[in-house]
């Protein structure tokens, strides 16, 4: 795996810029991404982002082994008919690194910074009650996470070349949870188009390039005035009732003041070279590590500018727009976004520059861990 920095030259041979500084040339780039990490293909502004969460089960044995339906339960997979009130229910068998089997359910699914129950730590637990409430063989959780889909517009995927006109450049993307099935398709569809086979039935279904703005014009809208209401509302809302980022106890995260008091001293900046724009008060996204040392960060999204929510469920940043995902530090877990947040001093709130590109690892802690 290589962290792509970005993409020099446009057309082919294109030239792909890595974040070690090294560079690759290649006649053709399949942007498989989740959103495409370039924007000029536009697909963010016609995708829908969606949250599920997902918890991996030990299994009860004693329960199972009561169960007439045991080996239907171990080789097979699930998903509630009739979704009601308390939402969708899936469940899978995996198995652990030691090959003992878990049950991995997911449910709970959302728009992207919407979450129905207030905070995702509360996602998760209606998530994890749902599903012992129709399961009754499951254990201890061992795992859990959080999954990102995308959904396109009109509802079927963007498999294909990016633009028209555009030549060795593809996408695929928006299979809206069905990734399994999807992406085997997409692989057959790309595969021809890189080819030169232009006669697979699928590619002119699910050609990225379409714009059916009357199957798609309500969705679009409608995808647009949610970014837009977090653009601007989470912008207005930061400006009241934020504590300072000394208040943040452990494990804990959120919007936060910095310099709401003059600190006496600091130990690395001195208090008089700050200008008097550094002495007012920041708004910051704070996270405070179980050993007490904390992360002050930019909340503008590095890929179009929303401002990121934190996830106190997976102690994430997330950007409610596009999807894009952050440690606590502000270093890139999830595109589109390929630029880490900026740091600054939690003291004295100056500007430190951007976090680093992988994810630090805090001793007794997983920071962004999904």
């Amino acid at each position: 795996m290589i962290d792509v920095d970005q993409i020099v030259r446009p057309h082919p041979p294109f030239t792909i810029k890595t974040q070690s500084g090294a560079s690759i040339e290649t006649n053709n780039i399949v942007l498989a991404t989740g959103l495409p990490i370039l924007d000029r293909t536009g697909h963010f502004a016609c995708c829908k982002v969606l949250v599920s969460y997902c918890l991996a089960f030990d299994i009860n044995q004693h329960e199972i082994e009561r169960s007439k339906d045991k080996k239907k339960i171990l080789e097979n997979m699930f998903i509630n008919l009739h979704e009601d009130s308390e939402g969708t229910l899936s469940l899978r068998i995996a198995k652990d690194a030691n090959g003992d089997p878990l049950v991995v359910v997911a449910s709970q699914g959302h728009e992207q910074g919407d979450p129905p129950l207030g905070c995702i730590s509360k996602q998760y637990q209606a998530a994890e009650d749902l599903a012992r409430k129709y399961i009754p063989y499951l254990g201890n959780i061992r795992y859990k996470w959080s999954a990102e889909d995308f959904k396109a517009a009109d509802g079927i995927p963007y498999i294909g070349h990016v633009l028209r006109g555009s030549q060795g450049l593809y996408v695929a993307t928006a299979f809206h949870k069905w990734g399994l099935a999807m992406g085997a398709g997409a692989a057959g569809v790309l595969a021809d188009l890189i080819e030169g086979r232009e006669d697979n039935p699928l590619a002119k279904t699910f050609d990225a390039r379409r714009w059916d703005l009357s199957a798609s014009l309500v969705d679009i809208v409608k995808a647009q005035a949610h970014v837009g209401k977090h653009f601007i509302g989470d912008r207005i809302k930061e400006q009241f009732n934020v504590p300072d980022i000394e208040e943040l106890k452990p494990g804990c995260g959120g919007v936060c003041h910095i310099f709401k008091h003059q600190p006496a001293t600091s130990p690395i900046i001195p208090e008089d070279s700050l200008s008097e724009p550094d002495k007012a008060p920041r708004v910051v996204g704070g996270y405070r590590c179980n050993d007490g040392s904390l992360y002050a960060v930019d909340l503008t999204c590095t890929h179009l500018g929303c401002h990121v929510n934190w996830n106190d469920g997976d102690r994430s940043w997330d950007c409610p727009c596009h999807g894009s995902r952050f440690a606590p530090g502000g270093e890139v877990i999830h595109g589109p976004a390929t630029k880490p947040l900026t740091r600054y001093h939690p003291e004295t709130g100056i500007e430190l520059g951007p976090a680093p590109s992988s994810p630090e690892r805090v001793k007794g802690e997983s920071i962004g861990s999904l």
